[in-house]
């Protein structure tokens, strides 16, 4: 009798426990860490070329505009979060990073870095076949800086031009803009780390 009651008791502790476990692998969005608040903050550095700065806000925004998150972007002149333009590994591998400051899990300072040596798009259109939108791009690595790593493959259909993937999606392709805006997945992990 006293078992059966063990036994029991054990089922309703362990099975909620399970339930948490189960709901944590299931999701398709990776938080990788977090800021401290709700509020991230961004400053372009001299050598962004001034046709990235619409783009980069634009980018930005995406994940402000969240309603069911707290999480706010906002560009300022003090901060030493910045926006960068340069040599990252040559055209056609690694278009944008993201380098993260952290303590423990926690962010401190960020890094956004266009790769200069690729063919972008600066504007709010379509971009040409060969080139990169740079909004989009934008949007991806400012989800990066807020602390989301890239969904999981498993929840990334299709090819990397295939129109439902989430924006935190990895790998990209000229003359798209999908990525421009948030599928329920980035808004889900965005919501998720600041809610």
């Amino acid at each position: 009798m006293k078992t059966l009651k063990l036994r029991t008791v054990a089922a309703l502790v362990l099975t909620p426990v399970m339930m948490f476990i189960t709901c944590q692998t299931v999701r398709a969005y990776v938080i990788g860490c977090t800021w401290p608040t709700s509020t991230g903050f961004y400053r372009f550095h001299s050598s962004l070329p001034s046709g990235f700065s619409d783009p980069t806000d634009r980018g930005a925004n995406a994940w402000t505009n969240v309603p069911e998150s707290s999480w706010i972007w906002y560009r300022d002149t003090y901060t030493t979060n910045y926006v960068k333009y340069g040599a990252i590994d040559g055209v056609g591998n690694t278009v944008a990073s993201t380098t993260r400051w952290i303590s423990g899990s926690t962010i401190y300072q960020i890094e956004i870095k266009y790769d200069s040596a690729e063919t972008w798009y600066t504007g709010a259109g379509n971009p040409a076949s060969d080139q990169l939108d740079a909004w989009s791009v934008a949007a991806h690595e400012f989800g990066h800086a807020l602390g989301l790593d890239h969904t999981q493959l498993t929840y990334c259909p299709g090819t990397v031009n295939d129109p439902s993937r989430a924006t935190m999606c990895s790998g990209y392709s000229t003359g798209l803009t999908y990525k421009r805006s948030l599928e329920l997945d980035d808004r889900t992990g965005v919501t998720v780390a600041y809610p």
